[in-house]
């Protein structure tokens, strides 16, 4: 395991230093003649330098099965088009429900709490008109909270003008902290000239020594549904 770990690693790095590195090139574009066709220029297979970056921001559901439960929530991603088909990002994943397995702890009403947070590198290697499908390598830190939802704690928080709060969460009996690596293909179809729907899936692969459980156990696929919106357009 940790020499598939090592090696998507590798292929990360190389991935990226070869995005990031590669000369400008140029290219030209047949136009059809029936000029209601409407091309997915933005995103073309070609690997020319955007004269403007093109942002982007994704909003998503989720879905990873916990030990077979299958655990949901959301995400939020803010990614830069630099070349056609090319891009880089940043994401934000938490995911979380109640189980079974209580890792051998005394736990009244056990609940699994899930987050990610990290970079992506993104490659389009499919456009056809409005379609296209890009490979993503995610790297970044991911947590795993056991938590015990029947024993809650009180917590203060305070808004932007210092008033103070308190409300109610449940106990955190461990937390599992790792390194996550997790190649994902991602499928994208455009429904106008500034949103997509997006569906994605990725295999995420853990590095670190886990606080309860076995790393095995939190290595699994997710699966994503959501709309990305365009921050600005190419003129």
């Amino acid at each position: 395991m940790k020499n598939k770990l090592l090696f998507l690693s590798a292929l990360f790095v190389l991935f990226f230093g070869k995005a990031m590195g590669q000369s400008d090139t140029t290219y030209t574009q047949d136009i059809e003649d029936d000029e209601t066709e409407e091309v997915y220029n933005d995103y073309s297979t070609s690997t020319t330098k955007l004269d403007t970056p093109i942002f982007n921001i994704g909003l998503y559901a989720l879905s990873m099965p916990f030990n077979q439960q299958q655990a949901f929530g959301g995400g939020i991603s803010l990614k830069m088009n630099y070349r056609t088909n090319r891009a880089v990002g940043l994401h934000l994943d938490v995911l979380g429900r109640g189980i079974d397995e209580d890792y051998g702890y005394i736990v009244g009403d056990p609940t699994l709490l899930h987050w990610n947070v990290g970079a992506f590198y993104e490659y389009t290697f499919l456009q056809e008109h409005n379609f296209q499908a890009s490979f993503r390598m995610n790297a970044g830190v991911s947590g795993f909270s056991l938590k015990d939802n029947s024993i809650r704690e009180v917590y203060t928080w305070y808004d932007e003008y210092g008033n103070a709060y308190e409300g109610e969460r449940a106990v955190t009996v461990d937390e599992n902290i790792f390194l996550r690596i997790a190649p994902a293909i991602n499928l994208d179809y455009k429904i106008s000239n500034s949103v997509a729907l997006e569906g994605m899936t990725s295999y995420d692969f853990y590095v670190g020594n886990p606080s309860f459980g076995k790393i095995a156990q939190f290595n699994n696929y997710m699966i994503g549904l959501g709309v990305v919106i365009r921050i600005n357009t190419k003129e």
